[in-house]
């Protein structure tokens, strides 16, 4: 194959996928000059520096996934040019610095994924992304204090919402129910106060919901034990008091609850037999009394249980 060919065969090139392998040294920069390529699969792999500048002169992108590495440094502005962007994935690395405000005006992206990393500053504005549906961003608490971003509650093509880490502070908006998509809910591992809203029983297509490791106050509310298709609930460590729903047991979908390291009083409620599904379940650390109900031998799917200090 002469050099001419191979050139042409080169630049004709649309998808780059080598994820789950043990690959070291960098990200190519070369893949910026493949004027056609669409999808780069980078992730799963043992790379390692910065992201280079060079590979977002690939415009023609589509998907970039460079998770699960130990990438360092900022994600370049650059990243910008990438117009035609849906899909992008840099979780689970070591990226520090801000996330890029160019970020904000890339309306074509469906999945945005920076979790695992340790970003500063604050959440962008990600309001022009229309299609959005999946938002991930972790950051270990390094970020500035800042309130739930508001304008999240009108993205209501969200399947899934993921901002732990964050610095949030204040309540968590009742407008939260207008994500109607919604199917994965964690905000866990911030600063937010006030009472769980109940309006959360609104979005009935709810599978996993987490808001552990805040100053959450009040009670649980009896409306969530309505979400027919809940799967995880986990409030551990906040500042929740009272009693614990007396229908939990309804909640026969539910296969992590997690309410550890709270201030319930009370009993343990007997319908929680009736939780067929349960595999892990988290009462501890909390002012509970009584016995603990008498046929918890049926539930024979459960894995883990913690009741005591």
């Amino acid at each position: 194959m002469d050099v001419r060919r191979a050139h042409a065969v080169v630049s004709c090139i649309a998808r780059f996928t080598i994820s789950g392998n043990k690959l070291v040294g960098g990200v190519p920069t070369a893949l910026g000059s493949l004027p056609n390529l669409q999808v780069v699969w980078l992730g799963s792999n043992d790379l390692t520096g910065t992201i280079p500048i060079g590979i977002f002169e690939a415009t023609s992108l589509a998907v970039l996934d460079i998770s699960t590495n130990h990438l360092t440094g900022e994600i370049p502005t650059e990243i910008g040019q990438l117009v035609n962007l849906t899909t992008l994935i840099t979780g689970q690395n070591n990226l520090t610095g801000h996330i890029p405000l160019e970020l904000e005006t890339m309306d074509q992206l469906v999945v945005l994924v920076l979790d695992g990393n340790e970003f500063t500053g604050v959440i962008p504005d990600f309001s022009a992304s229309r299609f959005l549906a999946v938002l991930r961003v972790e950051s270990s608490g390094k970020m500035d204090p800042q309130p739930f971003p508001g304008y999240l509650v009108n993205m209501t093509n969200l399947v899934e919402l993921r901002l732990n880490g964050c610095s949030l502070t204040g309540t968590i908006p009742s407008q939260i129910r207008h994500l109607a998509n919604l199917g994965i809910l964690y905000l866990q591992d911030n600063s937010l106060t006030g009472e769980i809203p109940f309006i959360i029983a609104d979005i009935t297509g709810l599978q996993e919901l987490s808001l552990q490791n805040n100053t959450l106050t009040g009670s649980i509310p009896s409306e969530l034990t309505s979400l027919a298709k809940l799967e995880t609930m986990s409030l551990a460590n906040n500042n929740l008091t009272s009693t614990l729903p007396d229908n939990l047991g309804g909640m026969d979908s539910l296969i992590t609850l997690s309410v550890g390291g709270n201030r319930f009083t009370g009993t343990i409620p007997p319908s929680l037999t009736a939780m067929l599904a349960l595999e892990y379940l988290d009462f501890s650390n909390n002012a509970l009394n009584g016995t603990i109900v008498s046929d918890i031998g049926s539930m024979t799917t459960l894995r883990k249980c913690g009741w005591f200090h």
